[in-house]
């Protein structure tokens, strides 16, 4: 909304601290050698609202060894692991005279109540984005997103934080008459390096965000099956990343495997992905075509086709013991096909 659209109206600013980890220990967004600031801010526009995403540099915000380390541009470049536990929203927009100074009073009525709603609706589905960016597309499968309950805006407006400008000065934003509790769902999970979020992650964040885009199946079912192998659920993990591995042949009517093959096995091959319930005939035999392929890039075609098949002996008979080792190994196998594949 411009302000010089109506002279009546007043800038409104709120400041946000979207938590992704209530532990001092655990679950924490994790960059490396980056850290988006003000001038780096992802900018959004939704409806009336300008929305800048970016770090805080405050203390609360990092893991206090690096606290002296990070103030430093040129020491950041030379940190591997960067701990973030929240990250900085402001929201910028323009109101009424009349909501402005019934917000500053924090009255509880309807037109305080509507406008509020709209803003933690509108941060909690930018939460939810980048939460499903964050653990599905960079497999930072330790994050566990926090419960932000959208019947009860005051709750989401003290777990964030808010703060907005009033009559130049900061103070916190609520309304007086309404009770608010805090509930967080927090677990624990594991890191590994891939999962580092970079400067060229933050940059595909932000199309990410703008373009709204969707988390595609496969990737979701990849993080699901990532932290069921840390959660020690290996009959889970092997049966989540098999569905990934479907859902990834099968999408766009097996588009993505068409490069790889002559254009009747092609048309056959994809009659019998769609049409046919069994999937690892198909499977073998693309596998077989693939092979000399696979193999140079350190893919195993039998871990691919055994991990169905140790898949189907869990889902029929549902008492199959899996190791550790064995169940990571399949599973990160089948990963770097897909990602093989998508690569083409």
């Amino acid at each position: 909304m411009n302000k010089k659209s109506n002279i009546n109206l007043i800038e409104f600013n709120l400041e946000l601290d979207l938590p992704f980890s209530n532990s001092p220990t655990n679950d924490k967004i994790i960059f490396s050698k980056f850290l988006p600031r003000m001038k780096e801010a992802i900018e959004i526009r939704e409806n009336d609202f300008e929305i800048k995403l970016y770090f805080s540099y405050n203390y609360e915000d990092i893991d206090s060894i690096n606290y002296q380390i990070l103030k430093s541009q040129k020491k950041i470049k030379e940190q591997m692991n960067i701990y973030v536990k929240s990250l900085k929203l402001e929201i910028r927009t323009f109101i009424t005279p009349q909501l402005y100074h019934e917000l500053g009073n924090q009255e509880y009525n309807n037109n305080t109540l509507k406008f509020l709603k709209k803003i933690s609706d509108q941060s909690i589905d930018l939460y939810d984005n980048i939460f499903n960016y964050l653990r599905n597309i960079k497999k930072q499968t330790w994050l566990k997103k926090i419960y932000f309950d959208r019947k009860n805006f005051q709750q989401f407006l003290l777990q964030s934080n808010a703060v907005w400008i009033y009559k130049n000065n900061r103070q916190r934003l609520s309304l007086k008459e309404q009770r608010t509790e805090l509930v967080i769902d927090l677990d624990d999970s594991f890191f590994t390096g891939e999962k580092y979020v970079s400067k060229n992650d933050w940059d595909n964040l932000s199309v990410f965000l703008k373009e709204n885009n969707k988390i595609k199946s496969e990737d979701f079912f990849i993080a699901n099956s990532l932290e069921h192998l840390e959660s020690k659920n290996y009959r889970i993990a092997i049966i989540e990343i098999v569905i990934a591995l479907e859902h990834f042949i099968k999408n766009n009517k097996c588009k993505n495997i068409e490069s790889f093959l002559q254009n009747e096995e092609f048309i056959y091959l994809k009659k019998l992905f769609i049409k046919k319930q069994e999937f690892s005939i198909p499977m073998e035999i693309m596998l077989y075509k693939l092979n000399k392929k696979l193999v140079k890039k350190d893919i195993s075609p039998d871990m691919i086709l055994e991990i169905i098949k140790i898949r189907n002996e869990i889902m029929h008979n549902g008492s199959k013991v899996i190791e550790k080792y064995k169940s990571k190994k399949l599973v990160r196998n089948v990963i770097k096909f897909i990602e093989f594949i998508k690569r083409k």
